[in-house]
């Protein structure tokens, strides 16, 4: 089950996956980007990971939310909203790479296909980290579909039954006569 913003994650996409679990479904039925700022917390000496509350924009850019102050941010995460045949929705555009070089912030991206993907500014390379957020039925790039307006299976291992141990036999009733 999806989290919310300000929940503390072990890693940068560990909140990235949770934004795309929390928002993408949004996204896609609104048509609207949606875009954070994953930051770091330090709580009892062990550094987490979280997301602002979103900003949304239009269909084709959004300005993501800022970190708080004296925080440090690590990277931004936004969505594409639905399945658009004149935009290439299912990759970082342009704009979305050249905000990351510019601000050397990893960027993640939620998709219309119902992929989570990561840029990294240095290498300039973008790879898809996942495909299991819900998707936008219309885009033809769709793996597997997981309507905009449901929430994906979560990832919760499934309770392994107790073992049965079967009964031992009752002995024979073996009567002898003497």
């Amino acid at each position: 089950m999806a989290e919310k913003p300000g929940d503390l994650f072990k890693t940068a996409e560990g909140a990235a996956k949770d934004f795309g679990l929390t928002y993408n479904g949004k996204s896609i039925n609104e048509g609207q980007e949606y875009g954070s700022r994953i930051y770091i917390v330090v709580k009892d000496n062990v550094t987490y990971f979280t997301y602002t509350e979103p900003n949304t924009g239009g269909n084709a850019g959004v300005n993501p939310s800022t970190e708080p102050t004296g925080s440090t941010a690590v990277a931004d995460v936004h969505s594409h909203g639905k399945y658009e045949a004149e935009y290439d929705n299912d990759n970082f555009s342009t704009a979305d790479k050249e905000d990351n070089d510019n601000t050397w912030l990893t960027g993640y991206l939620t998709t219309p296909d119902g992929s989570l993907k990561h840029y990294d500014p240095e290498t300039k390379t973008q790879t898809t980290i996942s495909k299991d957020l819900p998707s936008d039925p219309k885009d033809p790039e769709t793996k597997k579909t997981i309507p905009p307006n449901q929430a994906p299976p979560t990832n919760t291992p499934t309770p392994v039954p107790a073992p049965v141990i079967p009964t031992p036999p009752k002995p024979k009733d073996d009567k002898t006569t003497t």
